[in-house]
């Protein structure tokens, strides 16, 4: 006699649970080797960093081999239960229920691999935390040597190095006037790359909140990326400023990227008009009452990154967005229009 709907979904729960501990106990394992393999690597950072890279890579494969035995287990014990669809005693409505069990498995399947990217993360961040606050000092070391020893080639007076430059550039002689080139340092060279994970580092927050998404999106998304790219350039600023300006002109593109990717305002005819603006309104009212808080608290530079992604978005002639702009926002403003938004429909355009 053929399994029932019934026995499919209690056995599949089963499944479900043996999986969630079985990928638990493997993650405590990874867990075990990695705080044994932390001290290694640590002393390999700083002593032997070239070898940093091939010890990384034995780490990785270990450990994913746990993945990979993760996915095993879905194949040997899950995956049989997808050709379902072909037991004519289960109505579309069963396969359908069972068919959503799996996919949760497979989704905890699939996502056991960042567990163990996150294990081997933890692993080398001291170590990487020291080498990047090791190679930005030297950065810096340089940079200050070079302020105080660069001369003018034509004139032999000394030439001021205002800011830490990774690139080539012409700088003037207060002498006598004489364009002479500057050759950063190998380290300086380097200094962006330090100085993007010190950002990264201090914004660490802000880029797990985006990273881990919102249920249900809403806007959100986007309003987290902003308020991690805005404060990630600004840190940057603080840090390099040469290199930050240099960047600067990628902004827009990156916002409006993110526009796309994050909400549906490109796309109106494929959401309701509900969802269209309510959508809208999260990422106004949200960005808004960040603003008030920074013009009220004097952080200007960081205000005005903000209201640069409030005019890369805005609809033309939007009140909301240009009160903003303006400094007039108010929380009852955007509450107003919350519920006008609140009374459109939620049918789908056809």
């Amino acid at each position: 006699m053929m399994p029932t709907f019934a026995q499919y979904h209690a056995e599949l729960q089963a499944l479900s649970n043996r999986m969630t501990v079985y990928l638990d106990r493997m993650e405590a394992r990874a867990r075990e080797f990695g705080a044994q393999a932390k001290q290694t690597a640590a002393e390999l950072q700083a002593t032997d960093p070239n070898s940093v890279a091939t010890f990384r890579m034995e780490i990785h494969r270990q450990i994913m081999f746990l993945h990979t035995k993760a996915e095993r287990a879905y194949e040997q014990y899950i995956s049989p239960y997808e050709d379902l669809e072909d037991d004519d005693d289960l109505s579309m409505d069963e396969f359908r229920v069972l068919r959503n069990l799996t996919e949760d498995i497979e989704h905890e399947v699939d996502s056991f691999e960042d567990r163990m990217d996150a294990v081997i993360e933890d692993i080398f961040a001291a170590g990487q935390a020291n080498q990047t606050r090791q190679e930005w000092d030297r950065a810096i070391a340089e940079w200050r040597a070079a302020q105080s020893s660069f001369t003018c080639s034509q004139c032999g007076a000394p030439v001021a190095l205002p800011e830490l430059y990774h690139v080539a550039v012409y700088v003037t002689c207060g002498g006598c006037g004489s364009r002479v080139t500057f050759q950063p340092s190998e380290a300086m060279r380097a200094a962006p790359r330090w100085a993007e994970e010190l950002a990264d580092a201090e914004c660490a927050d802000l880029k797990r909140t985006y990273e881990a998404g919102h249920e249900g999106g809403g806007g959100m998304d986007f309003v987290s990326y902003v308020y991690y790219l805005t404060s990630q350039f600004r840190v940057l600023s603080r840090l390099l400023p040469f290199y930050a300006r240099s960047l600067a002109p990628q902004m827009p593109g990156k916002i409006r990227a993110a526009w796309e990717d994050n909400t549906d305002q490109l796309t109106p005819h494929e959401v309701s008009p509900r969802h269209y603006e309510t959508e809208y309104l999260n990422v106004m009212g949200n960005i808004g009452v960040t603003a008030m808080g920074m013009r009220a608290s004097g952080h200007t530079e960081h205000l005005a990154l903000i209201l640069g992604v409030v005019r890369d978005v805005m609809r033309p002639g939007d009140p909301l967005a240009q009160s903003i702009l303006d400094g007039t926002f108010t929380e009852e403003m955007w509450d107003r229009r919350q519920a006008a938004a609140d009374r459109m429909s939620d049918a789908v355009p056809r």
